[in-house]
């Protein structure tokens, strides 16, 4: 498994356009199953991605945590019928659809987001870890503690 970022633009009803950094280090740009290399330097794509988010936005390059709140960004390779769903990170395993999301399954890709204030769940997730931080907790281990917390 690799630990690439991904930068997601929608480009029709069914398709989205991903830049990111291969495992050579170049930036790439996929569209269609079809790759093409678009920069050399990734500190160079960098500055490009925060002028186009705004000089202000922070980007999170920190990977993703059993516990935080993601979307996913690509669903199994022969399906896209979970992108843009979103739930807590349930688990990480180090094969080719590592990511266990709450209410979705297994997918490929997925990016951390703000979890929605009504969301009370991920809240006691989030919680869980944090009382947890230090001791390695398993995704079971989060999940009783939210459980004993929910009451």
């Amino acid at each position: 498994m690799s630990d690439t970022q991904t930068l997601r633009c929608k480009i029709s009803d069914i398709g989205y356009a991903e830049a990111y950094i291969d495992d050579e280090g170049d930036v790439r740009l996929s569209m269609g199953g079809t790759s093409s290399h678009i920069y050399t330097d990734p500190a160079a794509f960098l500055a490009f991605a925060q002028r186009v988010c705004g000089s202000s936005a922070a980007i999170n390059t920190d990977p993703v945590k059993v516990g935080d709140y993601v979307e996913v960004t690509k669903d199994r390779d022969w399906t896209s019928e979970d992108v843009g769903k979103r739930g807590c990170l349930l688990s990480i395993d180090s094969d080719d659809i590592p990511y266990e999301v709450d209410g979705v399954g297994y997918v490929m890709e997925v990016r951390r987001i703000d979890a929605p204030a009504s969301s009370g769940r991920a809240s006691l997730v989030t919680q869980a870890r944090s009382a947890l931080e230090g001791t390695a907790p398993s995704a079971a281990d989060i999940i009783r503690l939210a459980e004993f917390l929910a009451g």
